[in-house]
């Protein structure tokens, strides 16, 4: 996973396409994304962390609104995460994503078939 240092952006996980087809046939596989698997990015501006660490949970759950805890050699040690009221009045609120509204069936349609 890596967080970028000015932003706070996080790049998590890069689609791939896979050497075999997989179950079900999919082609694509995704793998957490490294410094090693995305050429052109500058390691002076990106933290890389391990996914499955501690500090790797805790930026998915607090993505968008964290803050970065660094330690004296600016390495990334831990994540604060940022309250509402604590975004500056001229800031822009963060758009979070709702997740899409579930489809029901319409009752009582036909009240002539009910029992």
């Amino acid at each position: 996973m890596l967080v970028h240092k000015r932003t706070m952006g996080v790049l998590d996980l890069i689609a791939v396409e896979a050497s075999k087809p997989l179950p079900g046939g999919d082609n694509i596989r995704l793998l957490s994304a490294t410094m090693q698997s995305l050429d052109g990015l500058d390691p002076a501006e990106w933290w890389e962390i391990r996914r499955d660490s501690p500090l790797g949970r805790k930026c998915r759950v607090y993505y968008p609104l964290m803050e970065p805890i660094l330690d004296e050699s600016g390495a990334l040690i831990d994540v604060r995460p940022i309250q509402a009221d604590e975004l500056d009045a001229g800031d822009d609120p963060i758009p979070l994503q709702r997740p899409p509204s579930i489809r029901r069936r319409p009752k009582n349609l036909m009240p002539f078939l009910k029992r």
